[in-house]
């Protein structure tokens, strides 16, 4: 019997879902390798309409994802069509990145333009590296092959899949593109690699917008307390670098804008635990502000709210 995460048995509807998932994966390759992007455009639409009336636990989890998030404020109708378009896009986003793999260099500077790369230069010249903050916001696999295609050292910070095999599949994918993978455990190994990047005045990337554990800290979040991420507070605090947040959206049916940000401003009051509390809660509410602005580019699929 198959072990997974903690030596929790591997379930039979698990095992069909790590198996379904390795075959979404490389139909998707396949595609990407073999299809012009005109026509994986064309067929993400109708793909993702067929996923959003199928997949229906995951659209219960958006549905109840944007009732939380807007209440009120919101509509049964505006929740459907951000929905729908949520899982549109989804699609668009994965066969963008199938795409990638097998083109050129040029490929992903068509597809995304860069503002404020201004802001990152000038953090880099630090020489401290950078800890990026972002989340899980447009195609955001995109913005590691977006910076190295810009000749910067990318390093992405990461939860493995359960699934070993799939999660070798990632792995290798990545490889190919040149982003420098960090798994969060051992969280000793993943200390010592992130400081390591710094260190050569690498980019250090943390996506804070999903559930950390409850040991963590409890942020305001659409108005609900939930546990979140501190470790980009805490690497730049250590270190010197700058904290820089990066977001990318999709400005047209067809490309995508990276926007950079100015170093963002680290409380520093001299109680620690404190600043590092009041920082991260900032940065929770940036990334609020940008979902607020681009309702339809969040990863509403996950379970942020438990």
């Amino acid at each position: 019997m198959g072990m997974g995460k903690g030596n929790k048995k591997i379930t039979p509807v698990k095992r069909t879902g790590y198996f379904l998932g390795r075959m979404a994966v490389a139909l998707c390759l396949t595609l990407g390798r073999r299809l012009p992007l005109a026509w994986l455009y064309r067929m993400s639409a109708p793909a993702g309409l067929l996923a959003f009336y199928l997949m229906g636990k995951r659209r219960k989890i958006v549905f109840d994802n944007l009732q939380l998030a807007f209440g009120s404020a919101g509509s049964s109708d505006g929740y459907r069509a951000i929905a729908k378009r949520a899982f549109c896009d989804s699609f668009k986003n994965v066969v963008e990145v199938a795409k990638l793999i097998f083109s050129d260099p040029p490929f992903i500077k068509g597809i995304m333009s860069i503002d404020g790369i201004e802001h990152l230069e000038r953090a880099l010249g630090l020489g401290r590296g950078v800890v990026a903050v972002s989340a899980h916001m447009g195609n955001f696999p995109l913005i590691g092959p977006r910076l190295i295609a810009e000749g910067y050292r990318f390093s992405l910070m990461l939860r493995d899949p359960r699934d070993s095999k799939l999660a070798a599949v990632l792995a290798g994918i990545r490889d190919r593109l040149g982003i420098e993978s960090i798994p969060v455990q051992p969280s000793r190994t993943c200390i010592a690699e992130s400081l390591k990047c710094l260190k050569r005045n690498g980019i250090l990337f943390l996506q804070i917008d999903q559930n950390a554990s409850s040991r963590d800290l409890w942020i305001d979040f659409f108005g609900w307390e939930v546990p979140t991420f501190k470790g980009p507070v805490v690497f730049s605090r250590r270190t010197g670098a700058p904290l820089i947040p990066l977001f990318t959206v999709r400005d047209a049916p067809d490309h995508h804008r990276l926007m950079v940000a100015p170093p963002f401003a680290i409380d520093d009051t001299g109680n620690r635990d404190q600043d590092i509390l009041t920082t991260t809660a900032k940065l929770t509410k940036l990334i609020e502000s940008y979902i607020r602005q681009y309702p339809t580019q969040w990863w509403w699929f996950h379970r942020r709210w438990r």
